[in-house]
This record gives C-alpha cells, sequence and structure tokens, in this order.
C-alpha cells in the first residue's frame, strides 16, 4: 500500500452539478439556479425546495418538446431578518436503472429510491450506517446495475469495468484516501471518468463514445465538474477549474444548457472578478459548416458537423475586462 498523503477539507456543498438519466431525464444545480426535467420520479420531484412563494420565474419558458421546472436559491438573495432559514439544497443527484435515484443535500442528509436495482449499494450502506453521517456521502449510478459509492473512511463499487477497479484502488491505501473522488461518472459502453478533489481526472473510453470530448479534456486541464450521459451516446457537460463551460446535448436541451451556463458564467465572474459588472459576454452563432474557434470574452455555439441531431455550445471566460464587449 502506498503513503497517504494529506488531503484538503472536502469540498464546499452547493457546486454546480448536471445529472443525466434515462428517457432524458436531467438534473441541472449551480449555487444560483436549478432545472430539472419534469419525467423525473415523482417522488424525487416532490421532495425539491420548489415551493418558494419569493422565486422568479424561470427566464426562459418550458421547452415544448421537453418540460423543465426551475428554482432559485434564496439563500443568494439579501437576508431579511423576517426571513425564514434557507432548508437543505441538493448537492448531488443521480439517476440510475428502473426509475433508480438517489439524492444527496447539502447537510450529509440523502434520500434514495433504488427500486431494486442496487442491492449491494444498499448493503454497503446498511453496514456503514454509523460512517454515512459526516457529510462525506457520494454515490454515482450506472447502466447495468454498475454504481461508485464512497465517504471519508469507506467505498463500494460493483458491475463496473476492470480498469475502473484498478485506478480506485491505485487511489487508496492502507489508512484511506491517497487522492479522494470528487466526481464519478459511468457512461455509455463501459466508459466513466473519474474527477478528484485536486481537479485531477481519470477517463475510460471517451474517444470511442464521446467525440471530440477528449480534446476538449485535454484542453481544459484540471475540471470543476464534468458529467457524462450513460443512456445516450456523444451527450455531456463539463466545467473547467478556469471557468469554461463546453456541453454537447440534444437540440431539445439546447436552450435549457445554454440559459443555465450563462447564468453560471454570470456568478462565476461574478466571484473570481475576471469581468468587470459593466461587461458582458456576446453571443455569436456559427455557420452549421464551421466550427470557429471561440475569441476570449464570447460564447460560442454551433451545430455538431457529425451528428446534426446534438447541438455543441461553449461559454469561456476571458480574465481581461477589456477584451469583452458590450452587448
Amino acid at each position: 500500500m502506498g503513503k497517504k498523503e494529506k488531503l484538503p477539507p472536502p469540498e464546499p456543498k452547493n457546486k454546480l452539478f448536471f445529472s443525466f438519466g434515462p428517457d432524458e431525464t436531467s438534473f441541472f444545480s449551480s449555487p444560483l439556479y436549478r432545472r430539472w426535467s419534469e419525467n423525473s420520479p415523482e417522488e424525487f420531484k416532490k421532495l425539491l425546495p420548489d415551493a418558494d412563494p419569493n422565486k422568479p420565474e424561470p427566464e426562459t419558458p418550458p421547452l415544448e418538446d421537453h418540460k423543465f421546472f426551475s428554482s432559485m436559491k434564496r439563500a443568494m438573495s439579501s437576508k431579511k431578518e423576517d426571513q425564514q432559514p434557507v432548508g437543505p439544497q441538493p448537492y448531488h443527484v443521480s439517476y440510475g436503472d428502473n426509475g433508480s435515484w438517489f439524492l444527496i443535500w447539502d447537510n450529509g442528509e440523502h434520500d434514495e429510491n433504488l427500486r431494486g436495482a442496487y442491492p449491494a449499494l444498499l448493503q454497503w450502506m446498511h453496514e456503514n450506517q454509523a460512517s454515512l453521517t459526516d457529510g462525506s456521502l457520494n454515490v454515482s449510478l450506472g447502466p447495468g446495475g454498475a454504481f461508485f459509492a464512497w465517504c471519508r473512511e469507506s467505498c463500494r463499487w460493483d458491475n463496473v469495468p476492470a480498469s475502473f477497479t484498478a485506478e480506485i484502488q491505485r487511489m487508496l491505501c492502507q489508512d484511506g484516501w491517497k487522492r479522494r473522488p470528487r466526481r464519478v461518472q459511468f457512461g455509455v459502453n463501459g466508459s466513466y471518468v473519474i474527477v478528484c478533489d485536486d481537479g485531477t481526472w481519470y477517463p475510460h473510453g471517451l474517444e470511442e463514445n464521446y467525440e471530440g470530448l477528449m480534446e476538449l479534456l485535454t484542453s481544459s486541464g484540471k475540471l470543476k465538474t464534468l458529467s457524462l450521459n450513460a443512456y445516450g451516446a456523444d451527450t455531456y457537460f463539463l466545467v473547467s477549474e478556469t471557468g469554461n463551460v463546453h456541453w454537447k446535448v440534444p437540440q431539445t436541451w439546447d436552450n435549457l444548457v445554454e440559459d443555465v451556463s450563462n447564468t453560471y458564467m454570470t456568478g462565476h465572474r461574478v466571484r473570481t472578478a475576471s469581468v468587470s459588472m459593466d461587461k458582458d459576454l456576446t453571443y455569436t452563432k456559427e455557420p452549421k459548416h464551421g466550427k470557429g474557434k471561440p475569441e476570449p470574452g464570447t460564447m460560442t455555439k454551433w451545430l455538431s458537423g457529425a451528428n446534426a441531431a446534438l447541438q455543441v455550445g461553449q461559454l469561456v471566460v476571458t480574465a481581461d475586462p477589456a477584451q469583452c464587449q458590450h452587448q
């Protein structure tokens, strides 16, 4: 076993993530904004804190072919003396087989309905109940009964490729984690990506199943989050640690992803002070046959030349406010 390195504290809650599921179910969350698909499981939707009378209406109407609902966090608004404390917020959502789902809250609690699809996961949770109350639990569900569950002191996986097992074992030592996973994403045909707390990432099978994604990952450097669609080929969403957002989704989702990504980017610029508040990103659209290289400070969206049924887009943040133009 290798020597255990000193790990940084776990990442703060309420980070950005995007979850894909069967039949185009999805859930998006950022520090400012949440949206989820109408066809998410009913008992799951009832748990979501969307009954806030002070929340604004969505900036974009529901899409005709695929309806979405949104919820704005009150925690980001100015706190008033008479305002009620904000309740737990979703920290991680994972959709799985047979309508199963797993929801983790930012207070460390969780809700789930695995519908008998992941018996080994239920057994591990039962055996490690005492270790799952410190807020370190994370669970990623995948197709064919694949899953990876981990906390500060234990982890469990099943129905995963041999290379996944080998990669996780290299991250472990006798005393625990040498390198701790932040996100684990299962994809189609046994592909996966492991993103660690230090932003490093470990992929498998991406070149064969997600066109252009490996090139994006290589050029993006360290990652904040990455989501793969395990139930639909060539669909993904990623955010680099520099704040750049890239996605490839079905056309019915494109307005949604563009909207929530733009909302996230606005918040990112405020948090990092990378662009002055009187500036904004310029929106341009490339012709279908071209994939123009985006200039710093622009948002560029184009149709994929390889698959016109998918939309490809990205938001690029610049560190030089002078390069940004007024809308």
